[in-house]
């Protein structure tokens, strides 16, 4: 059926005492046929830090207007449809999601599968002591300002040593009885959050 179809019924019996006026034919009615509403554009706008372990999915077109909704699904993990009017869907957990529309009447095609994902996180495992060492770090490399730092308490804690060198973080969680020391003349440049925990130690050396 397309928009503008007459559809009338008809009805033939066979019965007595209904052969009478069989078959008979119904007044035409005229099909209404909504288009498909638009398949949705949108991206994941906050992915998950170090401290803030949710992102979000943000919906560009359409705009939200009256009679509009939209709904995001989870698809790996499967995880219930959340709908609402705005188009931004946060506290969403890592996973692969998609997201429908609707005007009120039939849902859209879904969008694209968007990725909500873990932060980069490096551990240190510390064959040596030497931060600036790559294999040791799991997985194998110096961290970078993009990287969630955890130096748990292993033998041999972690020494930024050198003259005049310049390391980065995105977040940095010493572990209970571990520790971290920056000598002197070094620069370690933390962009997000600090995190000693009891027992654990962070030093920056002055000479």
């Amino acid at each position: 059926l397309v928009n503008g179809d007459a559809i009338s019924v008809v009805m033939t019996s066979n019965a007595t005492p209904c052969l009478t006026g069989s078959p008979a034919t119904s007044n035409p009615v005229t099909m209404t046929v909504n288009a498909l509403p638009t398949t949705p554009t949108a991206s994941a706008t906050s992915q998950p830090t170090c401290v803030v372990s949710t992102g979000t999915i943000t919906v560009t077109t359409p705009l939200p207007a009256v009679g509009i909704t939209y709904i995001v699904t989870g698809v790996s993990p499967i995880v219930a449809g959340v709908t609402n009017d705005t188009g931004v869907f946060s506290g969403l957990s890592v996973g692969s999601y998609n997201v429908t529309t609707s005007n009120g009447g039939c849902p859209s095609l879904a969008t694209e599968s968007i990725s909500i994902s873990a932060p980069a996180t490096k551990t240190w495992i510390g064959g040596t002591t030497d931060w600036n060492i790559a294999t040791n770090w799991t997985p194998s490399g110096v961290p970078t300002a993009a990287d969630c730092v955890i130096i748990p308490n292993v033998p041999n804690k972690p020494i930024i040593s050198g003259i005049d060198g310049n390391f980065y973080c995105y977040g940095l969680n010493v572990n209970a009885a571990s520790s971290l020391t920056v000598n002197s003349t070094n620069v370690l440049t933390i962009t997000n959050e600090v995190i000693v925990q009891s027992t654990g130690t962070l030093t920056f050396e002055n000479n």
